[in-house]
């Protein structure tokens, strides 16, 4: 029956070509344009946070009167495994680690009903906060720093920030920026006047005369429009700097930079993706050239080229997009799936001499090795397959790795028993 099926496809050019150009043609453009690029996959982590100002001045009266009753309401809750919590003179923070089956957001929904039953202070302020491990400070697809002076106080910081603010409006890929302020303001029990306090600390490093030093910083946090990858929000905030920097926005004495972002790492993995294309075809079609034909190494790199494409469009229509995981999955898999384009290759060129019809020979070769083929890949699909029962957390975050990788084998077994034969009799039994 697999004899039969690919000297099908093997004869049938109208059939095999078109099927061909499909899959290259989409797989670029899924490569090119359809899929987002992200630095790591959404990962629901079940922890919920809740944080907020009681401006009194004294660490053990913010955990007495705030902190004590908020743990005791959580502890009730069995969708709460644990709850820790910081106090801190005029702030704090509490910490719920949920049941692995319950969601951030569900968890912060939690927070919020719990507390808010709770008679606390009325200057206490408090948030909740669902997590998100995708995200910078669980809210933001990159962060500008603002550098200043090394005597630049909280306050000069937040206004040089605010007066940057602008530069971020008009663009369609950014949905919105906001300044991750440094000062909390509410209000002193004591007086019952409002008071400002510096609750947050940043600093960042530059270089001068050749050496680092940390200078004072504030960050923006920048929100990608929907839809938008890291690469194109990086690229629009770029030009958004330079915006400002045209229009005078930030005084001289203050330095708007990226702080952090995916868009470099990813720009690195895709070049080392590409990297290792280019060198895996030429190290397979050179072996093939030796050891066979310079025939069956035109096959063998074509049919790399063609699998990668694939691949990309196969992951594309599982939704997964070019990420830090994926990408590594597909590098890791390039190493692997060029044994189906060898032992087939090498079978068909060798029973060139057994007969005259090049379909004829076709189907004696896969007679020989379609078997081992198919239990090669089959056996590397089941080391990886174990991958996919991995559960919480790190299941959430490593699967992307197994579905990469068996998606790139399963394919690659699927175009060997497909486009090879077809190739062959088209140019090593021509």
């Amino acid at each position: 029956m697999l004899r039969r099926i690919v000297q099908f496809f093997a004869a049938n050019t109208f059939i095999t070509l078109p099927l061909w150009a499909l899959l290259i043609g989409f797989g670029l453009l899924s490569y090119l344009v359809l899929l987002p690029r992200e630095g790591f996959p959404s990962v629901e982590v079940p922890v919920s946070i809740a944080s907020g100002g009681y401006f009194v001045d004294d660490q053990e009266r913010v955990d007495a009167e705030v902190l004590g009753p908020i743990s005791d309401a959580l502890a009730d809750r069995p969708e709460i495994e644990s709850v820790s919590t910081n106090a801190r003179d005029n702030s704090f923070v509490v910490i719920a680690q949920l049941d692995p089956d319950f969601s951030s957001e569900f968890g912060a929904e939690l927070l919020a009903e719990e507390i808010g039953n709770i008679d606390l202070p009325p200057q206490a302020a408090w948030d909740v906060q669902a997590l998100d491990a995708a995200r910078f400070l669980n809210t933001y697809d990159l962060l500008v720093g603002v550098l200043g002076p090394a005597d630049a106080t909280a306050e000069q910081l937040e206004a040089a920030a605010n007066d940057l603010l602008p530069a971020f409006d008009g663009w369609d890929d950014i949905a919105g920026a906001e300044v991750v302020e440094l000062i909390d303001r509410g209000i002193d029990p004591a007086t019952g006047e409002e008071v400002a306090r510096e609750t947050s600390f940043n600093q960042s490093t530059t270089t001068v005369d050749g050496s680092i030093v940390f200078r004072p910083s504030v960050t923006i946090g920048i929100l990608a429009a929907d839809g938008v990858d890291a690469l194109a929000i990086r690229d629009t905030t770029d030009a958004a700097l330079a915006r400002a920097e045209a229009d005078g926005l930030v005084d001289d004495a203050f330095e708007p930079f990226v702080a952090v972002d995916f868009a470099s790492q990813i720009r690195d993995q895709i070049g080392s993706l590409q990297g290792n294309v280019l060198t895996g075809v030429i190290a397979v079609a050179l072996v093939a050239l030796v050891l066979i034909s310079w025939r069956a190494s035109i096959i063998t790199a074509l049919f790399i080229v063609t699998v990668l494409a694939t691949s990309v469009g196969v992951l594309f229509l599982f939704g997964v997009s070019l990420n830090t995981i994926s990408l590594f999955g597909l590098i890791l898999a390039l190493g692997l799936f060029v044994d189906d384009a060898i032992v087939i290759t090498e079978a068909i060129d060798a029973f060139r001499e057994n007969a005259d019809e090049p379909i004829e020979i076709i189907g004696n070769a896969i007679r020989r090795v379609g078997a081992a083929s198919i239990s090669g890949t089959v056996t590397t699909v089941l080391v990886f397959a174990p991958m996919l029962a991995i559960s919480g957390i790190l299941g959430d975050f490593i699967r992307i790795l197994p579905i990469s990788v068996i998606v790139a084998l399963v394919t690659s077994l699927i175009l060997s028993l497909i486009f090879i034969p077809f190739a062959s009799r088209l140019i090593v039994l021509s």
